[in-house]
């Protein structure tokens, strides 16, 4: 037996039966379900699944071994530049700049709860900000009411990477960076998944 056929048997409630023709019956836990209506047969690389009080049927194709797909990390590098003018003079106008907005996507049909992004900064002192929406449209209003998932202030310059681990995206359906400065900048934005 494999071992995803062991772990599909190990994750199958207790209580069940094999039948003579091989198929494995047991109780539907996602409906409270107590006649034994859920089955699963094992026919080579193939698991089949039918479940006769909804009548759902279907086949998935085991593979084994495992394949791996190395993701590479997606690159944001466009920022825009927002400034205030209502300030009376010059020096007190603030300078914002904003990341493109970057969608939280779905990988292999799983949502995205958690995102991890590095910041890659280039002589840079000031306030970096990470907002996300549940907008479903971008557009200036997106970020308005943004909800905050990081923000710090640099005194010193700081360069290279800057890793931001581990942001609840769960709810969300874009974020952008925002940073003010007194110097430098970031050059760009990889994100993990």
């Amino acid at each position: 037996m494999t071992l995803i056929k062991e772990t599909i048997l190990d994750h199958l409630p207790f209580r069940r039966r094999q039948t003579p023709s091989g198929w494995i019956s047991f109780n539907a836990v996602c409906c409270d379900d107590k006649g034994n209506r859920g089955g699963l047969i094992f026919d080579n690389d193939t698991l089949s699944y039918t479940d006769s009080q909804f009548g759902a049927i279907g086949t998935i194709e085991l593979l084994n071994g495992m394949n791996t797909d190395v993701i590479t990390p997606i690159r944001y590098d466009r920022f825009t530049q927002e400034t205030n003018y209502t300030a009376a003079r010059y020096e007190e106008r603030k300078i914002k700049y904003h990341s493109e907005a970057i969608q939280i996507q779905t990988y292999q049909a799983m949502p995205v709860t958690l995102m991890s992004l590095s910041l890659y900064l280039n002589e840079f002192k000031g306030k970096i900000e990470i907002l996300g929406t549940k907008n479903e449209i971008i557009g200036n209003e997106a970020f308005l009411n943004a909800k905050i998932l990081y923000s710090s202030n640099f005194t010193l310059l700081q360069n290279g990477p800057l890793l931001v681990p581990n942001l609840d995206v769960e709810e969300l359906t874009y974020l952008r960076v925002s940073y003010e400065k007194t110097a430098g900048k970031i050059d760009y934005i990889k994100i993990h998944n």
